[in-house]
């Protein structure tokens, strides 16, 4: 009976490690830049109502689509948590810019001046509320819209998923988010499911961007991913 006992300790090993595929990913995060390859993602110069962001801040505003943080959770996971977004509100008597708790600029910015207007004599315009209080006035601000083609880069995220047709697992671009500034001093705006955004606008064939993301045409370097194995995010 040792010789085979032996045999079939032999035989079964290697179909325990087979199972074992330490290739698979499960997601993966693409960095993707503002360049030639990426045109129609960036650069939708039809209308401005078809260019990438400006649609999703429409859709936000209307209450249509919601605005993700990425955020790192336990054992590295990553985890999306809704941005309560609030549109900036400026003082129509002193033309300053009043934050709220939850004010972000994460579809357009402010250049608000320090330095209030002067009257006749050269002195600081001043306006008095009702309750006696005084504040300064200054000039309008400045606000400008963020556009997809001002961006330095779009994040994507792909998730291999089981398709129902042709029963194979295929990564498919689920999270896009989109990245302002430079290599030193840029910051990842927000996140937004792919889906929900697919769910939220009417007219798909007339946003190139709709099906350069639903055909992954895109190409960007994959900075980030999590293995089939684990849930254990790896750079």
């Amino acid at each position: 009976m040792k010789p085979l006992v032996l045999i079939a300790c032999i035989y079964f090993a290697p179909n325990l490690f087979a199972q074992i595929d330490t290739n698979c990913i499960s997601k993966r995060w693409i960095a993707v830049k503002n360049d030639v390859h990426n045109r129609d993602l960036f650069k939708e110069w039809r209308t401005a109502e078809t260019d990438l962001l400006y649609v999703i801040r429409e859709l936000t505003n209307e209450n249509q689509l919601e605005i993700y943080n990425e955020n790192r959770g336990y054992y590295n996971s990553t985890n999306w948590y809704p941005i309560p977004y609030v549109k900036h509100h400026i003082d129509s008597s002193t033309m300053d810019t009043l934050y709220s708790e939850f004010k972000s600029e994460y579809f357009e910015f402010i250049v608000q001046s320090d330095t209030p207007l002067t009257d006749e004599y050269g002195d600081p315009k001043v306006v008095t509320y009702p309750d006696g209080t005084q504040s300064y006035v200054y000039p309008p601000p400045r606000v400008y819209q963020l556009l997809t083609h001002k961006l330095l880069e779009i994040r994507i995220k792909e998730e291999l998923l089981l398709d129902s047709i042709t029963n194979q697992r295929n990564f498919v671009a689920t999270g896009i988010s989109f990245y302002y500034g430079d290599e030193q001093k840029g910051r990842e705006l927000f996140w937004v499911n792919l889906q929900e955004l697919y769910n939220a606008i009417d007219d798909k064939k007339k946003y190139k961007w709709y099906k350069m993301l639903t055909e992954r045409r895109y190409s960007g370097f994959q900075y980030m991913q999590v293995p089939c194995s684990d849930n254990l995010i790896r750079y």
